[in-house]
């Protein structure tokens, strides 16, 4: 793989395979999906988070802390609303409803993904729309399995600390401890989110007839998981710094905020797949 990733062809191809492929078409149409899904997905994870999580609006605290302040509150006042408006009654109709709406933007996010790959696409449509479904509510569930893991690594600083205490060695041990929480808490976060982009490249072309090696998928996840932490974060900077929106649009910035954050994210999540073609078409050349 490093030999393919320091050859200069693999660059030349991709830089071509984008010129080509019309990701920014395709990045526009993934956007709109992921925006009109957005909602329904946030109402299922609500649903399902509240039964592990004692309260899911603060365990996305650290999620919203890298988002621009503008598309953090809209995030932060939907899911305020969506959790003041549901109740247990609504609760099988409302996620059955949801899940159908938000599995929209996965199915468009796997038809992306497998035509920029080169796939064939099957023909069966509702084979596709229940692997997205299945995405969706994976997804979900990976989401809620890393903020325990956020939960509880919390909980492990302080276990630590009072063994410290328990054997009289808490003022040594301070410092380490204190670095090792810090740690957990940085990379837990990333390195589960790259985990997740690697299993769905790994696993999205079972809506297609094409494969993906663990490598590819590897590559691909990494890829994307480390450019949306970084351009999620640069964006941050300059919409909280730097952009003039709030001046000219007031609360409407948070808005458009939101919906050029979406693009980018987007054709990020297709350009991986971009990488993953040029990859094995060097590789095999």
């Amino acid at each position: 793989m490093i030999k393919t990733l320091t050859d200069r062809s693999f660059y030349m191809d991709l830089f071509q395979t984008i010129r080509r492929s019309g990701l920014s078409v395709r990045a526009s149409s993934l956007a709109y999906s992921l925006l009109m899904a957005s909602i329904p997905l946030l109402l299922i994870f609500l649903q399902l988070a509240s039964i592990f999580l004692n309260n899911p609006q603060l365990a996305l605290d650290g999620v919203w802390a890298i988002l621009p302040t503008q598309v953090a509150h809209i995030f932060q006042e939907v899911i305020r609303v969506l959790a003041e408006s549901t109740s247990t009654t609504s609760l099988g109709l409302g996620i059955f409803s949801a899940l159908w709406l938000g599995s929209n933007g996965i199915n468009k996010l796997i038809l992306s993904v497998n035509r920029s790959l080169g796939f064939d696409l099957r023909s069966n449509g509702p084979v596709r729309r229940i692997l997205a479904i299945i995405y969706t509510v994976l997804f979900i569930f990976s989401l809620i399995i890393l903020l325990l893991f956020l939960v509880y690594a919390r909980n492990i600083g302080g276990i630590l600390e009072s063994l410290a205490k328990t054997f009289m060695v808490e003022e040594a041990l301070a410092p380490f401890i204190r670095i090792f929480e810090s740690l957990l808490a940085r990379l837990l976060p990333p390195a589960g989110f790259i985990l997740i982009l690697i299993l769905f490249y790994k696993t999205a072309p079972m809506a297609s007839t094409g494969t993906i090696q663990w490598r590819e998928a590897a590559l691909g996840g990494i890829f994307t998981g480390l450019a949306i932490l970084i351009v999620t974060v640069v964006y941050a900077f300059i919409m909280d710094n730097i952009s003039s929106l709030p001046i000219y649009y007031g609360s409407l910035a948070g808005i458009l905020g939101l919906m050029v954050w979406l693009l980018y994210i987007s054709f990020i999540l297709v350009g991986g797949a971009v990488v993953i073609a040029s990859y094995r078409k060097i590789r095999k050349e």
